[in-house]
C-alpha cells in the first residue's frame, strides 16, 4: 500500500485498537482487482482482545467485515470471516472481496509467524499495541 497519509492508531479502553488509514495498493493489478485507480481505500481496523476483529471500508464502496477466531484442540487458531455488504450480489461484492484481499495481502503471513516480543520498529505501533492488548489478556 502507498499510503496518501500516516496510519492513525488509537487505543480504547485497554482491550480495544485501531488503526485508520488511507491509500491504494502500489499494484496496478490490485488497483484495478479493487476499484482504487481513481479513489482511495479508506478504511478502519479495530481489534478488541485478541480473537475479534471489526473492519469498516467507506470508500470506494461502503461494507463491514467481522473477523473471528478461537482456539481449537490442537491449540491452533480457527477463523471465521463475515462479510456485510449490500443485498444485491454484483460487482459490488467483486469489488469488496478485491479491497479486503488488497488490505490484507501479507497479514496471514504475517500473523503465521509472530512472536510477541518486545522488539517492534517504529513502523509496527499498530502491532506493539495489539501485542499489548492480548498479552493484558493473560493477566485476567
Amino acid at each position: 500500500m502507498a499510503f496518501a497519509e500516516p496510519p492513525r492508531l488509537t487505543t480504547g479502553d485497554g482491550f480495544d485498537v485501531s488503526v485508520e488509514m488511507r491509500g491504494r495498493p502500489t499494484s496496478s493489478l490490485w488497483r484495478y482487482a479493487s476499484g482504487t485507480r481513481s479513489r482511495d481505500i479508506v478504511a478502519r481496523f479495530t481489534t478488541i482482545g485478541g480473537s475479534l476483529a471489526w473492519s469498516s471500508v467507506s470508500s470506494p464502496l461502503r461494507f463491514h467485515v467481522l473477523f473471528t477466531g478461537r482456539p481449537d484442540r490442537e491449540g491452533r487458531c480457527v477463523t471465521q470471516t463475515i462479510f456485510f455488504l449490500r443485498p444485491a450480489p454484483g460487482l459490488e461484492w467483486v469489488r469488496a472481496l478485491g479491497l479486503m484481499a488488497t488490505l490484507l495481502h501479507d497479514d496471514r503471513r504475517v500473523l503465521d509467524s509472530i512472536d510477541f516480543r518486545p522488539a517492534f520498529s517504529d513502523a509496527d505501533a499498530p502491532l506493539r499495541a495489539f501485542a499489548r492488548v492480548v498479552n493484558t489478556l493473560g493477566a485476567w
